[in-house]
């Protein structure tokens, strides 16, 4: 199957939809949304939560982006790194970790 990351994104009601849309789109599977409720009750935030293939992890980072630069993401964890009040560099360097991965190792190939 490959190597399988987690991502957590805490995220308002409608990018939380388009990006659930997205992941499923990626991956196939369907990404856990759920509703974080202030201390009165109201719904606060909203949290996505995937389960992917490592492969397309860079994929959802670029989905996520224009959601950053409109400063709707409140926090994003992939696999052990967290980002609270991502930038959009913060991003970029985090789709850059996960564009390069794996070049640097050495092939196993015969």
């Amino acid at each position: 199957m490959g190597d399988v990351e987690y991502a957590i994104v805490a995220i308002d009601a409608a990018p939380a939809r388009a990006l659930s849309a997205a992941a499923k789109d990626l991956d196939g599977r369907d990404p856990e949304v759920v509703k974080l409720h202030g201390l009165g009750g109201s719904v606060g935030d909203w949290m996505l939560v995937a389960t992917l293939a490592a492969s397309v992890v860079s994929s959802l980072l670029t989905a996520v982006y224009p959601y950053v630069e409109g400063r709707r993401i409140k926090s994003i964890k992939v696999g052990d790194v967290e980002i609270m009040h991502p930038r959009p560099e913060d991003v970029t360097k985090l789709l850059e970790l996960y564009l390069h991965r794996g070049q640097d190792e050495p092939s196993t190939d015969k």
